[in-house]
């Protein structure tokens, strides 16, 4: 069985990859950056205005170098890693979660149907979609289908024991 932090980093990898913008050789630094060991935000230096203009990048959002070192040159103008970033924590964070419960709430046993909750609007993909407030059976692997299946650009998603 897999230690929590071995499970989270592998939502964070998984979120990653949805990013192909992003050098596979410097995925290790987001890792540390997801777990706070550094922070890409802070390390480096700052892109001036001047900077930014000649990448062709948002002059409102802060940027340094380090963040600019993590994409492919050639897709740097095409590709926020500002928000990147926000969405790579934020949906591996909010997957681990919901894996942690499932786990606790199958292992307590006191319920054999759990329910997927998650907004619908935009930002929910279709898989997610068809799947929301559906009664799922304890053998029903929501955390390996959620994994394999939502491309949610913005993971949003929650179980609960279904009330009988």
């Amino acid at each position: 069985m897999q230690t929590r932090k071995s499970q989270h980093k592998r939502y964070i990898l998984q979120e990653i990859a949805r990013y192909p913008a992003i050098k596979e050789y410097k995925r290790r630094q987001i890792v540390a950056h997801a777990f706070g060991d550094i922070n890409l935000r802070k390390t480096g230096q700052l892109l001036t205005c001047t900077d930014k203009a000649l990448l062709r990048l948002s002059y409102d959002k802060p940027v340094t170098t380090e963040m600019i070192a993590l994409v492919e040159p050639a897709l740097v103008p095409f590709f926020d890693i500002d928000e990147a970033l926000s969405l790579i924590v934020s949906n591996a964070n909010r997957k681990h979660e919901l894996h942690q419960t499932w786990d606790e709430l199958i292992k307590g046993g006191e319920t054999q149907r759990l329910e997927y909750l998650t907004p619908i609007d935009g930002l929910t993909c279709k898989w997610c979609r068809n799947y929301c407030q559906r009664p799922l059976k304890r053998r029903f692997n929501l955390p390996k289908n959620i994994a394999y299946n939502c491309n949610c650009p913005w993971f949003r998603g929650s179980v609960l024991p279904l009330q009988s």
